[in-house]
């Protein structure tokens, strides 16, 4: 089977919808690929203080009940706050986790027979996707399994990927709705340039343009080989801009770009990719998955690292855990 990565991508890029909406959608898209008989959830949360986890929006899909998800919020955060810390603000963007919270199959809340022979399905352990800004706050879409082979290397890869998409959206989310007159480039459907702002007027369109480019063929591979089309969209463009559709107030598509890289203060004369790919190897990504997240090469990811590790007087990346500290929780 198929499994649809661009559908969870484009249901996150759906910016004007309202916060419970726009997570309904993207539960609904992420049921079709990750769904293993149990049901989703997804949530929204701010674990700037990781003592007291707070959660927003629920959503949940494919037969999973509310009180489920309330349960695996309590579960997720009933560990030690170093843990807590780890799962939400610190790790990875897709991790396995023992379930600690009671959760049956569609099958048995449908309700068998009584007497019936069908031996009791496995405990789930709990795929859960992660995508967060570097103070903690963010989405998490969880999916309990028992059939760990779905998930191999493969799927695991694009699903880091789809997670660096959640994070680009969710940024977009915060700056707040703007008009399409505001993107800094605006493209007909079929990438026709129909605004250019004055930074990409002077020279730095052809980055843009790679970018846009992958955009495009990835929506053309969409239905056909939705594993490669995933692939060609990058998070983000030469570290600087997101690409995705938009729809004007006539119902138009237009494709826009605008500016959306991490927020990261840094005295020590780091460049803005130095400080994004330090955060993402912080956070143990590998290379090839920083290079989709801040849309660069592997080589240039790796030659930014090493020159930003010398400036820091780092040899090991082990040495980048605790570099980039939380703000305390009400600070935004």
């Amino acid at each position: 089977m198929k499994r649809d990565y661009f559908s969870i991508v484009e249901a996150a890029y759906a910016l004007r919808t309202k916060e419970q909406a726009w997570l309904q959608g993207i539960t609904d898209a992420a049921s079709c690929v990750l769904d293993d008989g149990f049901g989703v959830c997804a949530n929204t949360f701010d674990a700037r203080d990781p003592a007291n986890v707070a959660f927003g929006a629920g959503a949940t899909a494919g037969g999973m009940t509310r009180d489920e998800l309330l349960a695996g919020q309590r579960a997720s955060t009933s560990a030690p706050v170093a843990v807590v810390r780890q799962y939400f603000c610190e790790g990875p963007s897709l991790s396995f986790v023992h379930a600690r919270a009671h959760i049956q199959p569609r099958k048995a809340k449908a309700g068998g027979k009584a007497g019936s022979a069908d031996p009791a399905p496995p405990a789930p352990d709990i795929l859960s996707l992660r995508a967060k800004n570097p103070f903690g706050q963010g989405v998490i879409v969880c999916a309990p399994i028992t059939r760990p082979g779905r998930f191999g290397p493969r799927v695991r890869s694009r699903l880091g990927m789809v997670a660096a998409h959640l994070a680009a959206a969710l940024r977009l989310r915060t700056l707040g709705v703007q008009p399409i007159e505001q993107s800094d480039a605006i493209f007909s459907a079929r990438g026709k340039p129909e605004h250019l702002g004055s930074e990409l007027a002077k020279g730095t369109l052809s980055a843009l343009q790679r970018g846009l480019d992958g955009f495009l063929e990835a929506r053309r591979l969409q239905r056909a080989e939705p594993d490669h089309a995933i692939e060609l969209w990058s998070a983000l463009i030469g570290g600087k801009w997101s690409v995705f559709d938009q729809f004007d107030r006539d119902g138009r598509r237009f494709i826009v770009a605008r500016r959306n890289e991490l927020a990261l203060e840094d005295p020590r004369m780091l460049s803005t990719a130095e400080r994004m790919i330090l955060l993402y190897a912080s956070w143990g990504h590998s290379l090839k998955l920083i290079g989709y997240e801040v849309g660069l090469s592997q080589s240039s990811v790796f030659a930014h690292l090493k020159m930003a590790m010398r400036k820091l007087g780092l040899r090991q990346r082990s040495e980048l855990l605790g570099l980039f500290e939380h703000p305390p929780a009400g600070d935004t």
